[in-house]
């Protein structure tokens, strides 16, 4: 968990499945129960002028956010931000997340005595320019207390690459193999690997 890891690979290729399942592994280290919740967060204008974002704990999971509300996931050893929902506002959604995070990660050591705080952030290759940059301070400013995990379709930016271990995961697309199969059609129905591979192989 004092690592910064980005599992990188095609669409598809379970990233997220490893990244749940190291989470796992260090929750079990830490004997705690791991369990996924849905929160909110409050952003925008419903937002305090410090900057301060309000917590909601909801763990109904497919709610539909109301207006001004973030959803995330978490658990007691991370906590999970998914870029591909932040409709390019990922900057003003994450700027009081990286401010808030960091700080006291000893009331997640465990048995262990120590423990960083595991940021997730799924689709990290979708970070804004502005993102990455504030995901720079928060590394520099809490090296060694914050733990950033992410998974990515292409390589970590090179302003934060420094920090990070990139795991690369291989695979055909498991989703759109399930699609296929839900369509049951007798058609070929191809994505985009399907035809890289007839066009240069």
């Amino acid at each position: 968990d004092s690592l910064c890891l980005c599992w990188r690979g095609n669409p598809g290729t379970g990233k997220r499945t490893q990244l749940l399942q190291h989470l796992q592994l260090i929750a079990r280290s830490r004997n705690l129960p791991f369990s996924l919740h849905t929160k909110f967060l409050q952003v925008g204008s419903a937002a305090s002028s410090t900057g301060e974002v309000d917590e909601n704990d909801e763990t109904t999971g497919e709610r539909v956010t109301e207006a001004g509300q973030f959803s995330y996931e978490s658990s007691v050893v991370h906590v999970g931000f998914d870029v591909s929902r932040m409709s390019m506002q990922d900057k003003n959604i994450l700027r009081p997340v990286f401010l808030k995070l960091g700080q006291g990660s000893q009331v997640l050591a465990g048995s262990q005595g120590r423990g960083s705080r595991i940021l997730v952030l799924y689709h990290a290759h979708l970070l804004s320019t502005e993102s990455i940059l504030l995901l720079q301070a928060a590394l520099e400013q809490n090296d060694g207390d914050l733990s950033v995990w992410m998974t990515s379709e292409i390589p970590v930016p090179v302003r934060v690459r420094d920090w990070f271990v990139e795991v690369p995961v291989a695979g055909s697309d498991k989703q759109f193999a399930l699609y296929k199969q839900k369509l049951n059609s007798s058609e070929h129905i191809a994505n985009w690997p399907d035809v890289f591979i007839r066009l240069f192989m």
